[in-house]
């Protein structure tokens, strides 16, 4: 990564214009972030976390400030720009392969001839462990499966940046964690730059280089940015023992719950840790 911002976030405000008046919803929201970086937002219900992502993706215009990718504006929609939200999303009356090639033929159809688009819709499909299920339609799928199809769907688009609104929120524990298992080995391999919204703390410090923590509502703010000091590539078992792990896990519950963790607590999990 460089010091130069790859994705720069400027001083957004935003309001909502209700019958009982105007409402602040973000105030004064400054954010670099890196390329090849994975930032996670989290934050109370109603902050402001999916308004964000959403403004990044040039689907809400701000009062005030700018987004940067790359030193220029992001005043609309993009290819540059891939969403992957809690729902999948995906066309019922399409197969899976059918699925990502919508997204692929919209993106790369000018620049690609149909060979070369084929063949990125098959490495993406085989990335997500989805290439077995080509020909099948969403009903025909689980959850975990539908929500592979769907980052397939925003990887195969080639994005600058992937912005993910609580991806894995809706699984069960089992394949949320399989999922989280493969977005770490996806984003080591093409070192995307990342931004994901999400309620899990753990899912937060497991995945990001740098967790951001909003304020409540309204005029939501950054109140605090926790750095997850941790090695890449990461394994979830090591990980979940280490006291940065750890020490992340109390910064971000101290700041939610509005007052510190008590020291003993902390003093304990990394005892256990250090086990």
């Amino acid at each position: 990564m460089t010091n130069r911002p790859h994705l720069s976030i400027e001083g957004v405000d935003l309001d909502f214009r209700t019958r009982e008046g105007v409402r602040p919803i973000l105030r004064g929201i400054d954010l670099k972030i890196a390329r090849g970086e994975f930032v996670a937002v989290i934050g109370h219900s109603g902050c402001g976390k999916s308004t964000l992502l959403n403004i990044v993706a040039g689907l809400i215009t701000p009062e005030r400030g700018a987004i940067l990718l790359d030193d220029k504006l992001v005043d609309a929609p993009g290819p540059d720009r891939a969403m992957v939200f809690q729902s999948h999303a995906l066309l019922p009356w399409l197969t899976v392969r059918e699925n990502v090639a919508l997204a692929v033929d919209q993106v790369h159809r000018r620049t690609m001839d149909a060979a070369a688009r084929a063949q990125l819709i098959d490495e993406h499909l085989a990335m997500v462990r989805m290439d077995h299920a080509a020909a099948r339609r969403p009903h025909e799928l689980s959850g975990g499966m539908r929500q592979r199809v769907g980052i397939a769907r925003a990887l195969a688009m080639r994005p600058a940046v992937l912005l993910m609104d609580e991806p894995f929120g809706a699984l069960d524990a089992l394949t949320r964690a399989r999922l989280q298992d493969e977005l770490m080995a996806i984003q080591a391999d093409l070192s995307m730059t990342v931004m994901m919204v999400t309620h899990d703390v753990d899912e937060a410090a497991l995945l990001a280089d740098r967790v951001v923590m909003m304020t409540e509502g309204p005029a939501a703010r950054i109140g605090r940015i926790v750095d997850i000091p941790l090695a890449r590539p990461r394994r979830r078992a090591q990980v979940l023992r280490d006291p940065a792990f750890i020490e992340a896990r109390v910064q971000m519950l101290s700041f939610l719950h509005g007052d510190a963790v008590e020291d003993a607590d902390a003093a304990a999990m990394l005892a256990v840790a250090a086990e």
